[in-house]
C-alpha cells in the first residue's frame, strides 16, 4: 500500500531512478554490493562502510586486493554486481561513497545514509525501471 509504512518514498534525487534496473527484481535484489577501496589507505574506512551496510541488512563484499580500481570495477561488472561503492581519500574524509551502477556507470558521490535509503527503497518497491 503506497504510503502505509513509508516504504514507498521516492528517492530524493532524480539520479537514483537510474540506479534501478532489471537486475533488482526479486531474485537479484539479494545480490551483494562491492566496496572497493582505491588504495590500502582507505581499507579501514571501507571495512567500516561494509559493516554499516551489513548492519542495515544490505550484504556487501569488501575487495581488499592490491589491484587497480578499474580492474576491480571491471570484475564486479562481469560478475553482474549491480552496485559498487568506491572509496578514496575524498570519500573517506567526507564520510561518503562514490556509487557506481553496473549498467549506468558513475552515479556520483553520496553519503552512506543516502545510498542505504535508496537501496532499501529499490528493494522494497522491487523497482525494475531502466
Amino acid at each position: 500500500m503506497p504510503g502505509s509504512h513509508g516504504s514507498n518514498r521516492q528517492p530524493t534525487s532524480e539520479s537514483w531512478r537510474l540506479l534501478s534496473g532489471n537486475h533488482l527484481r526479486r531474485g537479484w535484489c539479494r545480490r551483494r554490493r562491492f566496496v572497493l577501496p582505491i588504495t590500502d589507505r582507505q581499507a579501514e574506512y571501507a571495512r567500516t562502510v561494509q559493516k554499516q551496510l551489513d548492519a542495515a541488512g544490505i550484504r556487501a563484499t569488501l575487495d581488499e586486493r592490491s589491484e587497480k580500481v578499474n580492474f576491480k570495477i571491471r570484475e564486479a561488472q562481469l560478475q553482474k554486481i549491480p552496485f559498487m561503492l568506491v572509496v578514496g581519500d575524498r570519500e573517506m574524509e567526507n564520510g561518503q561513497v562514490a556509487v557506481r551502477n553496473r549498467k549506468h556507470g558513475d552515479q556520483g558521490v553520496k553519503t552512506l545514509a543516502e545510498f542505504i535509503a535508496a537501496i532499501r527503497w529499490l528493494i522494497e518497491s522491487k523497482a525494475v525501471s531502466e
